[in-house]
């Protein structure tokens, strides 16, 4: 499984250097935005293009023939999507945090504060609900037949996502209403809102996992 996941991620080096320059061409973009759109957008459009590629490569090349004809099952190959996604968010999240504050202590950008708990809920729960759903789909159908899914689902994630960072910068503008303020200052919110998001998105990847496991085991490759 660990070769599966490395597999996917030595894949990504082709990318990595215009992605780092897409994701400063976005913090330029959406520091118009608010800042909080910069911590939740950049690491999931990280994400989400690493899933993208590692699938788009594996159907291109029919790496799912070659492994079935080695000694990996097909469980394997599929706790290994889902775990190559959560490392690419990790990746993700390192990258964002690493250019903003380097941005934030250069003075050069509006930005002046750094990447919190409550932005890295917020982007691991829109990945989470977009590996879930998508990765089955990927299985089933394959890396083409599930291009129109990947844009729907982006579609809708980068509308959600665009309307939680205004409601959070108007906060942290001081422009929300009374009672949103007071619900976000609440003792510990930030550790509830976390544990929360963790919850659901790790019962939605586990459901994800089992309703992949019964499409993919009984499919013909």
């Amino acid at each position: 499984m660990f070769n599966l996941v490395l597999k996917d991620i030595i894949i990504q080096k082709k990318n990595l250097q215009n992605i780092i320059l897409t994701v400063i061409f976005c913090m330029f973009i959406l520091q118009f935005i608010g800042q909080t759109c910069i911590y939740v957008m950049v690491p999931y459009f990280f994400t989400n293009v690493f899933i993208i590629s590692s699938c788009g490569y594996g159907e291109k090349n029919d790496v799912d023939r070659m492994f079935i004809s080695l000694p990996v099952n097909r469980k394997e190959m599929i706790v290994s999507k889902y775990l190559s996604t959560i490392i690419f968010f990790i990746m993700g999240i390192a990258i964002t945090f690493l250019f903003t504050s380097i941005d934030k202590l250069s003075g050069l950008s509006s930005i002046n504060r750094f990447m919190n708990l409550n932005d890295i809920t917020i982007a691991w729960i829109f990945n989470a609900l977009y590996s879930s759903i998508y990765i089955p789909i990927y299985l089933c159908r394959g890396y083409l037949k599930s291009q129109w899914v990947s844009r729907i689902l982006n579609y809708f994630v980068f509308i959600c996502l665009v309307s939680i960072t205004l409601i959070i910068s108007f906060v942290e503008d001081g422009t929300a209403k009374e009672s949103v303020v007071n619900f976000i200052s609440l003792p510990n919110f930030q550790l509830i809102m976390f544990i929360i998001g963790l919850s659901f998105s790790l019962i939605l990847i586990l459901i994800s996992i089992v309703i992949s496991f019964k499409l993919y085991m009984n499919m013909d490759l």
